[in-house]
């Protein structure tokens, strides 16, 4: 709608969009447009006609600046979720080729007298610590401990472990890796079982620390996880038969060692 070009006109704004209008019009032009129902506007105060112009910009901000503030939220939220899944991904492809080199390692040795201790930085590798006698029941066990563990695949890099230490001891190259931490995954059962025949079990993790300039074992621990359920529904594939896995006390342990 154009401005008026008569001085002194005053203006009042519509009770349903904002819009203002000359004092004389009794229905809304802008309602009108866009089909609302056009309601009979009572007398109100007048107001100054330069306040159009800023009418007109604050119409155009309350129908754009919504849309973009819920856009940028969604966006917002989305990132937050993922970012130690994209963290993760840049991580794992800077260490993809030599990952290997971190699970093998010759001539390793073990000295059980010393202290542990880190040097330099730290990379975390997933190990999966066999355990049971008879071959098909491991096999099930170990699948249904990958699942819980939420891995891709073994003798990789760990994802919740290693992007829980501070950036000061975490590697971010395999140039600056002098230290390497095995986790031996593991189970315990706890004697019960569940409708689908499967025993219960704690999550259990072996640390190794190893000194990767000497190829010499420092340090070792045991961690156990949280209490599995008491009961579970086998048809729902989010229950688990495994407890919590300990890895906030396995990140706690590897921060509170002395590093050299």
């Amino acid at each position: 709608m154009s401005i008026p070009s008569r001085k002194n006109v005053q203006y009042r704004e519509c009770p349903m969009c904002g819009f203002l209008m000359d004092e004389a019009q009794n229905e809304c032009p802008r309602c009108q447009r866009i089909k609302r129902n056009v309601v009979r506007l009572p007398i109100t105060k007048s107001v100054p006609a330069w306040l159009y112009y800023c009418n007109s910009v604050m119409a155009i901000l309350k129908q754009v600046i919504p849309p973009v503030l819920l856009v940028l939220a969604v966006v917002g939220v989305i990132i937050l979720f993922n970012l130690n899944n994209i963290r993760y991904y840049y991580a794992q492809r800077s260490f993809r080729d030599t990952i290997q080199g971190y699970v093998n390692i010759p001539d390793l040795s073990e000295d059980k007298s010393i202290t542990p201790y880190l040097v330099g930085k730290v990379i975390v590798v997933d190990l999966l610590l066999k355990q049971a006698v008879n071959e098909n029941d491991n096999a099930r066990n170990d699948e249904l401990l990958y699942k819980v563990l939420r891995h891709e695949e073994w003798n990789q890099l760990n994802k919740y472990v290693f992007l829980s230490l501070p950036a000061n001891i975490r590697a971010k190259s395999p140039d600056e890796v002098d230290t390497i931490i095995w986790l031996k995954w593991g189970r315990e059962p706890t004697g019960h079982k569940y409708t689908d025949d499967i025993d219960a079990a704690y999550v259990t993790c072996q640390v190794v620390v190893i000194d990767r300039v000497k190829s010499l074992i420092v340090g070792t621990a045991r961690f156990t996880g949280g209490n599995p359920k008491s009961f579970i529904n086998p048809s729902r594939t989010s229950d688990s038969h495994f407890g919590s896995p300990p890895t906030k006390d396995i990140s706690k342990f590897i921060q509170s060692l002395t590093v050299r």
